[in-house]
């Protein structure tokens, strides 16, 4: 995923539960953002997180500040199955304050496979 022009892009992204995710955001614009997922980062089981290769101390996050011309990335399994809205926003509070969401995350539900 990419920030450029204050606009997250794909808008949509789409996973399965139980599958582990390398999840990278590049800020491409010339000032900070803010990725505010509080719902979706406190439903995975985040395994680390770097900004710009430097390990970051803290895994049980609702938002994540990405510094201008940075990439942040997020070592994760899907662990929980649903829709998942996210804004550029520093409030925890976000969706009060904002116009709606920036994008979603779709974690599709494991099916499991049946034998005869």
């Amino acid at each position: 995923m990419r920030i450029r022009n204050n606009e997250y892009e794909p808008m949509i992204i789409q996973m399965t539960q139980g599958w582990p995710y390398a999840f990278r955001i590049s800020n491409r614009d010339r000032r900070s953002h803010t990725f505010n997922a509080e719902r979706f980062l406190k439903s995975m089981a985040v395994i680390r997180i770097t900004i710009d290769g430097k390990r970051q101390d803290e895994t049980c996050i609702s938002s994540l500040d990405i510094p201008a011309g940075a990439t942040a990335e997020l070592h994760l399994v899907a662990a929980i199955d649903g829709h998942f809205e996210f804004e550029d926003n520093w409030l925890p509070a976000a969706t009060l304050l904002s116009g709606g969401a920036d994008g979603v995350i779709i974690v599709e539900e494991r099916h499991k496979v049946t034998g005869n």
